[in-house]
Order: C-alpha cells, then structure tokens, then sequence
C-alpha cells in the first residue's frame, strides 16, 4: 500500500487507538504500509436474481403442503431486501415451472390503500387443481 494512503487510514483511527508513543504510530503505519489490497472494483452479487431464485425455491416447497401459491405467501416468508425494488415480486411466477390457476383477495396491513388487493395464485406446470 502506498504509504501516504497509509497515512490517511492511520489518521482516521488515531483518535480511536489513542496511539501517544511515535514508535507505536510508526509500528502501526507499517503495518498498514504492508497490507497487500485487491485490486479491482469490489464483486457485485446479483441480489435480484438471487432472490428471485430464492423465492421461487420457496414457492415450489410451499406447493408440496398448500394447493396453491400466491405472492403474498412468498414474500410473506422471504421479505424483499430494502435494496430490492417492490415490483422485482412480479417476476417470482414468471417462469414455466409455474401455471396461473385463479385468484385470492388478500387484506393487505394497516395503513394501506386499498384495504384489499386481489393477486393470482398458482401451481406448478402440470398439476393443475380445478377444486
């Protein structure tokens, strides 16, 4: 590492260390001089598609106990990240594992407007249930 990064970082902990002895000071800086850093930017994770695989995982457990599936239970047991946008739900049943079979109305939490929403509900491609 650069030793004037070096620095910048020492001087950023100094008041947290309470370092007095410049023989310490110096020790530390060297020791941060000799951290080896990547380089590159840092990896980013496609948390979108994470989540939606994860949710769809979900989703296909869910049906082997419940006749159908809807949004609302997913999300209900896999809570969207705070990072994630509210409309990356719409894809969890776009796929050709999953056939729409109906609609359930559902009351949505306090506060909200409409009071009730009514959302698809399906099943795994091939089992369709016409109870």
């Amino acid at each position: 590492m650069r030793k004037d990064h070096a620095e910048q970082i020492l001087e950023a902990l100094e008041p947290a260390l309470n370092i007095t002895s410049p023989r310490v000071r110096e020790s530390l800086l060297q020791r941060i001089i000799g951290v080896n850093l990547k380089t590159g930017k840092e990896p980013q994770f496609n948390s979108k598609s994470d989540y939606i695989d994860r949710a769809r995982a979900f989703a296909k457990e869910w049906l082997r106990t419940n006749p159908d599936v809807c949004v609302h239970d997913v999300i209900e047991h896999i809570p969207l990240s705070y990072n994630l946008p509210p409309d990356l739900v719409g894809g969890i049943f776009r796929h050709a594992d999953f056939q729409k079979v109906g609609k359930r109305t559902i009351t949505m939490p306090r506060g909200h407007r409409p009071r009730t929403k009514t959302v698809n509900t399906y099943v795994l491609t091939g089992v369709v249930s016409w109870d």
